[in-house]
Parts: C-alpha cells; structure tokens; sequence
C-alpha cells in the first residue's frame, strides 16, 4: 500500500513522464494489494462458512494463478 501512495504522489508532485510505467505499476502494486487481501480473505479458518469449498491451498492456488496473469498483462502494457 506504501508503494502505491508513494508512486501515486511521486506522479501527483513530480512527473508522470513515462506514463505507462506509471499506470503499470501502479495497477501491479493496487492488483497485488487485492489478491493478497482476498488470499487472506479465504484462508482465515473463520470464514469458513462463507468459501465452503475453497481450502486453503486452493486458495493459495488462486492467488499464485492471479498473480501470474497480472503480473504477465502488467509486463506486456510496460511494451
């Protein structure tokens, strides 16, 4: 979350020059914060009722998957 705002405010005071490579890291660094958040959404033993048929290493699973794919569609916009 940290590099994100800092990426954010460096864009904000400084200089977005390089656009993409503003857009790209900072959607890596929003995406990421978002899979981590329901990684551990899903591996907390007390909400259990909520992913019934979501175990832990499915969502671990999930979440290296996620990542793989953001972080492939991140790589491409950079060009």
């Amino acid at each position: 979350m940290i590099s994100g705002i800092t990426q954010f405010l460096y864009c904000i005071l400084i200089t977005n020059f390089p656009f993409n490579s503003f857009i790209a890291g900072f959607g890596s660094t929003v995406g990421q914060f978002v899979l981590a958040a329901s990684l551990r959404i899903q591996a907390n033993p007390e909400n259990g009722k909520i992913f019934p048929k979501v175990s832990p290493e499915r969502a671990f699973g999930d979440f290296l998957f996620g990542s793989v794919i953001l972080h492939f569609f991140v790589y491409n916009f950079l060009g």
